[in-house]
């Protein structure tokens, strides 16, 4: 199986630009205790999951095989690179990751539809 890093990169960058511009609308303390209850954060935990499909979406268009593969990598990468920024990683969050991780992955397999250049290995 031959992964290309740029897509997956590529798609985290689209990630990570769509997550921050969402976020950029949650309340101040959003971040240490975002709350399920909340309809506010709850949308914004949504969208940023939403945004983390995108990217895979973006990754396996570009990965051009395998991609789910290149789309569920993207999700793996925003999780890793969350934990590696030492983010808050209350219940909530760790549900959104991994929503994220599973529509990353739905989004690789969408990216396949009308596609005819399609290489199935």
């Amino acid at each position: 199986m031959t992964i290309r890093w740029s897509a997956v990169l590529i798609g985290f960058l689209v990630d990570f630009l769509l997550s921050t511009l969402i976020q950029s609308f949650a309340r101040p303390d959003f971040y240490p205790t975002p709350s399920l209850s909340n309809r506010g954060d709850l949308v914004i935990l949504l969208l940023s999951a939403l945004s983390i499909g995108v990217g895979g979406y973006v990754a396996g268009r570009l990965g051009r095989e395998h991609r789910a593969a290149h789309g569920a990598l993207v999700g793996a990468v925003d999780i890793l690179f969350s934990t590696l920024l030492g983010a808050a990683m209350s219940r909530p969050i760790v549900l959104m990751e991994g929503l994220g991780l599973l529509l990353a992955g739905l989004g690789g397999v969408l990216s396949n539809i009308g596609r005819s250049d399609d290489v199935t290995k």
